[in-house]
């Protein structure tokens, strides 16, 4: 009973506990696209600001009982176990939530995936930060308020970036946002703006404690208290920059297209299926039997007629595939196994790519009608009228190419 009464009255070796479980049960809502590193490592960093609050409450619960024994010890040496001695159970669980979350995705998507492992860096950083500030604020406020900050700030700060209009705060705070998908890795940037950010945070904090001389063996000089806290706002000022030459939704960049697989004219991913892989080139063969041969991209052996999204661009959320691009250039791979969908998809980017606009979307069905009355290769003129007819039907203005 005695040792039970000692566990509960440590809740760092508890509350994160139950926090990892909570981080892993939000985590279940979130919809994770595919298996590769990025995707999987943004779904572990979201679970892991759920964490924060138990992290920072649990060293400030710590951090509070000890604070007149910090007050008390004369060598440094000292006050650094002690400070190890809160620190080490927050470490183990950020380890645990990182696994269990990461174990959580395995179980759903029944197989075996590896998170981006900049993502564990970053998930150790976060945890870290806010577990030095749990002991900043009750060293530095007063404990209820401490406490009560350690409870608020880490969540607060980490889901009001979401809400934020200023988007660099999600890049500086560790949190990746629509990240990421098949044609799209974690931005390096965006990790670097976090590490950034979140270690100067903590700067800032341990500046604190050593400006107010509230612990005797961390005591120096103004001067120096000053210089560190310099240091930390610049760092922070640093992150701010690097979050400012990002977009607004730039956690990802575009994957390395020499990753990419290429057959028969066509290249891919390597997690494309075989039935993706047939639907798309079963789409093209008829989009070669109704569509002018102009619109076309030429057949030669360093130029694909199908490319995994050729036109990625950043800033663009889970529709890189809409973007038009150059005429000619290789229609975008479709992550699909209905060729039916998949033509209507290659002809509406066709059509919008000759217009200089992207066309209200004709949907699929609407496009093999025209398509199975089409015993050869359409003329432009021919398409034209008839998206034409189709746009206006829905009350829409006519269309002109430019």
């Amino acid at each position: 009973m005695v040792n039970c009464n000692r566990f509960l009255a440590r809740p760092s070796l508890w509350l994160p506990g139950v926090a990892a479980a909570f981080a892993v049960f939000a985590c279940s809502k979130l919809n994770l696209e595919n298996t590769l590193p990025s995707s999987v490592g943004s779904v572990i960093l979201r679970g892991m600001t759920f964490m924060t609050s138990g992290l920072a409450v649990s060293v400030a619960w710590d951090a509070a009982r000890l604070h007149e024994v910090a007050r008390i010890m004369g060598r440094r040496s000292q006050l650094l176990k002690l400070v190890g001695w809160i620190l080490i159970p927050c470490w183990a669980w950020i380890l645990v939530a990182f696994l269990l979350l990461w174990g959580y995705q395995i179980m759903a998507m029944g197989a075996v995936i590896y998170p981006h492992p900049l993502t564990l860096l970053l998930a150790v950083i976060m945890g870290t930060t806010w577990s030095i500030l749990g002991i900043v604020f009750v060293w530095v406020l007063p404990h209820i308020v401490g406490l009560l900050m350690a409870i608020i700030m880490p969540f607060m700060v980490t889901s009001f970036a979401w809400t934020l209009p200023d988007f660099r705060w999600r890049h500086m705070f560790g949190v990746p946002s629509f990240c990421c998908g098949l044609s799209s890795t974690l931005n390096t940037n965006m990790v670097l703006a976090s590490t950034l950010c979140l270690t100067s945070i903590a700067t800032v904090g341990i500046a604190f404690i050593l400006f107010v001389r509230g612990v005797p063996a961390m005591q120096v000089t103004r001067v120096i208290s000053g210089a560190i806290m310099v240091i930390g706002v610049g760092g922070f000022g640093g992150s701010a920059m690097i979050a400012q030459s990002l977009e607004n939704f730039a956690a990802t960049q575009p994957r390395d297209i020499r990753e990419s697989v290429c057959r028969n004219g066509m290249c891919f991913w390597p997690e494309h299926t075989e039935e993706q892989i047939a639907a798309n080139s079963a789409a093209y063969d008829q989009i070669r039997a109704t569509m002018p041969a102009q619109w076309l991209p030429p057949m030669s052996p360093t130029t694909p007629a199908i490319s995994p999204d050729p036109n990625f661009k950043i800033g663009v959320i889970n529709e890189s595939s809409w973007m038009l691009g150059e005429p000619n250039s290789p229609l975008p791979f479709t992550d699909s196994v209905d060729k039916n969908e998949i033509y209507g998809h290659f002809a509406n980017i066709l059509v919008s790519r000759q217009l200089g606009f992207l066309i209200p979307l004709i949907d699929a069905d609407n496009w093999q009608k025209w398509a199975s009355h089409q015993s050869k290769p359409a003329s432009p003129e021919e398409i034209y009228s008839w998206v034409d007819s189709e746009l206006k039907q829905r009350g829409l203005s006519d269309i002109k190419p430019q």
